[in-house]
């Protein structure tokens, strides 16, 4: 697979349908991660990214630590009650028995809850539609930044794939998986069934439509046919194209 150092933003076959099914979003949900190996290339791809974007009502984030992990926080996760009481007692029940065993969360979805008014729930919503990351970096957020959920992540792109997958940050190819794939503290119900359906394969879960489609893009300009890597990323039915010519399409899509 090959591509030009400035990668999958000027290409424009593949971000062209993110931004058409994007570009008309009033309110931002987090469908599009994309991770490259260095803060140089975050800053590349997002001057890119918000030239293709002008005109448009999608909201860029980054997410590389050059600015306060608090901040950062804050620009990708907007909190607001919502009224929900059997939720908000499920919660507190549960928050009473962690302090009654003395193993209390501290921070995040508790700290959250004792800030709602009366019989409301903290609603997390994104405040960007596109994450440009560093791998580390977004590990971090999925591991202490409470209610930056990818359940509605749609798009995934991997850029200098041989490089990020052969040293694998913090794990984070693992971590990153998990989180797409897995339940969160705030899943709705309706979510819940789908995804316990599906991970047990119910004849049920088939009369169920899908919750998203997961197009994944790993892209590389020297992985070529050695693709030992491609285990972690959890391709399914995965298509393999090798460009030698510049000119042509370089992608590799799985969809889910």
């Amino acid at each position: 697979m090959r591509l030009r150092k400035d990668g999958f933003w000027q290409n424009l076959s593949l971000s062209t349908p993110i931004i058409e099914a994007l570009k008309d979003r009033a309110v931002p949900v987090l469908s599009a991660i994309v991770v490259v190996p260095s803060r140089q290339l975050v800053n590349q791809a997002l001057q890119v990214a918000e030239e293709l974007c002008a005109g448009t009502k999608i909201k860029v984030g980054t997410a590389l630590g050059n600015v306060a992990f608090a901040t950062e926080q804050k620009q990708l996760v907007k909190m607001r009650p919502q009224y929900d009481p059997r939720r908000a007692q499920e919660l507190q029940e549960k928050a009473s028995r962690q302090y009654q065993t003395g193993f209390m969360e501290r921070g995040g979805l508790y700290d959250d809850l004792k800030a709602m008014p009366l019989d409301h729930v903290p609603q997390y919503d994104s405040g960007v539609d596109i994450l440009i990351c560093t791998p580390g970096r977004l590990v971090e957020h999925i591991e202490h930044t409470t209610g930056f959920l990818l359940n509605s992540v749609r798009w995934l792109v991997i850029d200098e794939a041989d490089q990020l997958l052969n040293q694998n940050f913090q794990g984070w190819a693992t971590v990153l998986m998990d989180a797409l794939h897995g339940e969160t503290p705030v899943m709705n119900a309706q979510e819940r069934i789908r995804k316990r359906e599906r991970d047990a394969n119910s004849i049920w879960s088939m009369a169920l439509p899908a919750r998203r489609q997961l197009t994944k893009v790993v892209l590389s300009a020297t992985m070529e046919k050695d693709l030992t890597k491609l285990g972690t990323p959890k391709l399914k039915r995965p298509k393999l194209v090798v460009v030698q010519d510049e000119t042509a399409e370089p992608r590799a899509l799985d969809h889910e």
